[in-house]
């Protein structure tokens, strides 16, 4: 592609057959015929190029007995002329008499049940069956039948790709065209530079882009702003009260920051200001573990195997080592429009929109799974691939006495061993139908059992805040611990009985700026 030499000379090897009639009469019905290949055996896909087969006849002739091998080397044009004349005669002489003596090596059957070229085919067809089984398989029938994927990612195609893909022919067919009207317009035109096309590929989408000397785009406050405006009330008898009114800014500073940044209350500080007041304790007891499956999928991706199939048996070993006899994983439900659609594309994920899809265990994962975890559809893709494969009898042995909850979209699934067999259920009371995890995780505490023991891993601090707010559903004697890091650094009981006053005196420090800074820890 964007070869200028094959494009300009295959024009005009086009404008030579296309007057092939006047030039050279009846070489097109021996063109149609098949002239431009030779098919050296009954099979109809075996044909190679007429060039090609001579050099090949040539060189087989030159080392093989029955022609004679190699007599002589020579620079001399005359004894060139003369091979070239006689070589062909000579070739169809001995090939003539091989036949007539039965002893040229007939095609047949018996040659394909040698020993060496049935463990060849064997090894061939091996390849083949594993290279499908490593790839997407695009006769799945959960496949989106409007997409373009690349079977060897299972990535879907981006728009710009997949038009130049499934629009080539037309784009080439241009391409010429336009060329062809500017050589008959213009003589010089045929040896003249040829513009390269702009080729989407998948092997394009691979590349990485740097964006140079980027700046955001910031809130700028004028110094004489206030003095014109009063000009042109004084010129044009305009309210001044009515004015003031409306935020004079492009962005309001309710929403934003003077820097362009969203104006949000950083819920760490409150976190950060309770923790110094409480006395931690770690738990002896763990009755049940809460997890955010993406900050935990985060946690482990470094090291995880390269196929689907392994990937789900590591995750699975990685969870069952968490301390409980119960083990709730609480994914995002992934929905578009979103309000955290903004938040994501201030971070850089402009291609989480890009369908994936994940057809069996031994399709290969990204290369980059820490990429791909910033797709919205290969995170949905995931967790739909991890709820069906869980469900294999071989993965009892793994989960062992543990019980695992798993929530995809709104349904939650309950798995556990039953006596080697891997139990799936659908758990009617766990049906939620928030999208941040943050909230369905309060939602999973509100229907456990009292009394008991409870540990969150996860690193938003939004869940501090939302557990706080709902305490009063949660079970009664309901011990919670919120890690946040290597450590168990928060429990929340503790917090809620010393330091509730804390949360209604101080309540007026929301206006505070330092509440309303942007936080790395915020999602």
């Amino acid at each position: 592609m964007n070869h200028h030499n094959y494009s300009r000379w295959l024009l005009r090897f086009y404008d030579n057959i296309v007057d092939i009639d006047s030039t050279h009469p009846g070489l097109k019905e021996n063109l149609i015929a098949g002239g431009l290949s030779i098919r050296r055996t009954e099979k109809n896909f075996s044909r190679t190029p007429v060039d090609l087969t001579l050099e090949q006849t040539i060189n087989a002739d030159a080392s093989g007995k029955a022609g004679g091998g190699i007599a002589a080397l020579t620079n001399s044009i005359s004894a060139r002329k003369r091979w070239a004349v006689s070589h062909s005669l000579r070739t169809s002489l001995t090939t003539h008499l091989l036949d007539k003596l039965n002893l040229s090596n007939m095609e047949d059957i018996t040659n394909e049940t040698r020993p060496h070229i049935m463990e060849k085919n064997y090894t061939a067809l091996s390849e083949i069956r594993n290279g499908i089984q490593n790839t997407l398989n695009p006769f799945d029938s959960r496949i989106n039948k409007t997409k373009l994927f690349n079977l060897a990612t299972g990535k879907a195609a981006s728009g710009n790709t997949e038009d130049f893909l499934l629009n080539v022919l037309q784009i080439g067919e241009k391409a010429r065209n336009d060329f062809l009207i500017e050589c008959k317009n213009n003589n010089e035109r045929f040896e003249s530079p040829i513009k390269r096309q702009k080729v989407y590929t998948f092997a394009s989408e691979s590349k990485k882009l740097v964006k140079r000397d980027g700046k955001d785009t910031e809130v700028k406050l004028e110094r004489d702003l206030m003095g014109r405006m009063l000009i042109l009330a004084l010129e044009n008898n305009i309210d001044l009260e009515l004015i003031m009114q409306y935020p004079l800014t492009s962005i309001p500073l309710s929403l934003g920051h003077i820097d362009g940044a969203i104006n949000k209350t950083a819920k760490s500080a409150l976190f950060k200001y309770l923790e110094k007041r409480t006395n931690h304790c770690h738990p002896t007891v763990v009755n049940c573990t809460l997890v955010d499956g993406f900050y935990f999928l985060h946690l482990i991706a470094a090291n995880l195997p390269m196929t689907f199939g392994k990937l789900a048996g590591q995750i699975l070993s990685k969870i069952c080592q968490l301390k409980g006899n119960r083990i709730d994983i609480i994914f995002d439900k992934i929905i578009s429009p979103s309000i955290k659609d903004l938040e994501r594309e201030s971070r850089g994920i402009f291609d989480r929109d890009v369908e994936y899809s994940i057809t069996g265990p031994d399709q290969k994962r990204p290369t980059d799974l820490f990429k791909a975890l910033r797709s919205d559809k290969f995170k949905s893709s995931l967790v739909e691939f991890l709820v069906q494969e869980w469900c294999q009898d071989h993965y009892a042995t793994i989960l062992g006495d543990k019980i695992i909850y798993v929530n995809c979209n709104d349904i939650c699934y309950k798995y556990s061993n039953a006596n080697g067999f891997m139990l799936q259920e659908i758990k009617e009371e766990l049906i939620c139908y928030h999208e941040e995890a943050d909230s369905r995780i309060v939602f999973h505490l509100s229907k456990l059992p009292e009394d008991s023991n409870v540990v969150i891993k996860a690193s938003d601090t939004d869940i501090f805040i939302i557990a706080l707010g709902n305490f009063y559903v949660l079970p009664q004697n309901l011990s919670i611990w919120i890690e946040t890091g290597p450590q168990f650094p928060e429990k929340l009981e503790d917090i809620l009985t010393k330091d509730i006053n804390v949360l209604v005196d101080e309540s007026d420090e929301d206006q505070d700026p330092k509440y309303r800074e942007t936080s790395d820890e915020e999602d």
